[in-house]
């Protein structure tokens, strides 16, 4: 297996370090192989060589005259994503930084989440947006958004989800994204992707507590159940 190291400050290889050795092995998270020191200051962490993201895979679904996106690509994401999440929540783990760039596709077109540099323990670090520039949340009661844990990173799920559908790379706003989605579900010809990011939106709704793995088992029934309707492959709607 071809690898690859990522050089980084001591401080920054100490936190991923051991974010990485907590996760330990899941198939839709990426391995640790190996580390080691560069000079005085600098540290690799080594892990497997990817053929590409799911940036560069929408790059491709780019043409002259339309974004055209490969539906069954982006079920892979969900999936694989919702069960990378079922695995870190078990250990009280949040990514912090789920996009397309940190999800990357192996030779075999399985997606893995890669990247533990901003990962946190539930609970060490609590996230604030302001209602000005997060309004998926729709709540009256609070000025402030707090989210940790969980909630972040199904946040950035359903955000991944609607930038692979309309082909906004590079955007990380996440304003209008509960209107992007409402808007698009009243079209009869609604994309599979956009069901998959409002089950993400309608899990946080109204919610200011940390989510748990039943939400997510709760999230994967509803949108197996979807995969069913769909007639997709029989691991997604199982």
């Amino acid at each position: 297996m071809p690898f690859s190291g990522k050089i980084m400050e001591k401080q920054y290889y100490e936190n991923e370090l051991e974010m990485m050795k907590a996760v330990g092995k899941c198939r839709w998270i990426v391995p640790l192989i190996d580390t080691f020191q560069v000079d005085e200051e600098l540290w690799a962490i080594v892990m497997p060589v990817y053929t590409k993201n799911v940036s560069q895979l929408m790059e491709i679904w780019e043409t002259s005259n339309s974004y055209k996106p490969d539906c069954q690509s982006i079920v892979n994401v969900f999936f694989s994503l919702l069960k990378a999440l079922k695995h870190l929540s078990v250990l009280r783990i949040a990514h912090c930084d789920i996009k397309t760039e940190n999800l990357m596709i192996d030779y075999n077109g399985n997606v893995v989440l890669i990247d533990f540099g901003a990962a946190t323990f539930y609970g060490q670090e609590v996230f604030e947006f302001s209602k000005e520039s997060l309004d998926v949340i729709e709540t009256d009661k609070h000025e402030h958004f707090q989210i940790a844990g969980l909630q972040i990173d199904l946040l950035c799920m359903a955000t991944t989800l609607v930038k692979m559908g309309t082909g906004k790379i590079g955007t990380k706003k996440l304003v209008g994204l509960r209107a992007k989605i409402r808007d698009h579900l009243k079209e009869e010809d609604c994309e599979l992707f956009y069901q998959f990011a409002n089950l993400c939106l309608n899990t946080l709704e109204n919610r200011t507590q940390s989510l748990d793995t039943t939400h997510l088992e709760h999230i994967w029934m509803e949108a197996a159940q979807i995969a069913k309707e769909y007639r997709l492959p029989a691991e997604w709607s199982e």
